[in-house]
């Protein structure tokens, strides 16, 4: 039987019970399945790895003196893409 009247209609029914189950089911543990096991990187950690990923493409291609004028666009992005993961790595380990 439901602890609360939940379609506020002065009894506590069938109706209520199922509400309460349904409400106690989807909010089991607070989490309401959208939220991750705590091990993720939050909107700010992406986006000081996304900065961290251009600044670390950026000393690669001043290190090795290649003008970027002459690096095809696509391998700027993958190598931006592969800096960031590899920050994001090393975020995610420590």
């Amino acid at each position: 039987m439901a602890m609360e009247d939940w379609n506020h209609d002065g009894s506590n029914d069938r109706r209520d019970d199922y509400l309460e189950h349904t409400y106690l089911h989807n909010n089991e543990g607070e989490t309401g399945g959208r939220r991750s096991s705590g091990r993720g990187i939050s909107c700010l950690g992406v986006i000081g790895c996304v900065v961290a990923g251009f600044l670390e493409m950026t000393a690669i291609i001043w290190l090795l003196g290649i003008e970027p004028k002459n690096i095809p666009s696509i391998v700027l992005i993958i190598l931006w893409f592969v800096c960031a993961m590899a920050t994001e790595l090393v975020i995610l380990v420590h």
